[in-house]
């Protein structure tokens, strides 16, 4: 006889198998100051998964369930760190000189092809050139 393990999907944290026994790792993770990406990180390493997640605990279901306990974060992360070589879409946005919502409606609707960051930002990589200033348009000679 093979047997096969299936996880139902479901609507919310307490219908989960191990739901209380996750959300109450979740709280104390979270009172201790660890960031929500942190603690999801580790609730999918030991083993937990959101609802209608049948792989991994997401970081909004995280901070969902620490809002509901109304335990606020310690610390507010004021923008993605990443390394220098790359720009954030508010960077690239007022180098460009245009609307950083542009760029994410772009993103949004896949006319602008990009990876997220594991850390879920959007980046940039940046090509720096000799240039500081866009190039102007060529002019024509009357004949």
């Amino acid at each position: 006889m093979t047997e096969l393990e299936v996880k139902m999907s479901v609507n919310s944290v307490t219908r989960l198998t191990r739901g209380t026994e996750m959300r109450e790792r979740l709280l104390t993770l979270a009172r201790d100051g660890v960031p929500d990406d942190k603690i999801a990180t580790i609730l999918t390493r030991e083993g937990h998964r959101s609802p209608r997640c049948a792989d991994k605990v997401l970081p909004i279901t995280v901070g969902r369930l620490r809002r509901a306990a109304a335990i606020k974060v310690t610390a507010q992360r004021s923008r993605w760190e990443h390394d220098d070589s790359y720009l954030s879409p508010p960077e690239l946005a007022r180098r460009l000189e245009i609307p950083v919502n542009w760029l994410y409606v772009q993103i949004r609707t896949k006319r602008l092809l990009i990876d997220r960051q594991p850390s879920g930002a959007y980046l940039f990589y940046t090509i720096r050139s000799s240039r500081h200033r866009r190039p102007s348009k060529p002019r024509h000679r009357a004949t």
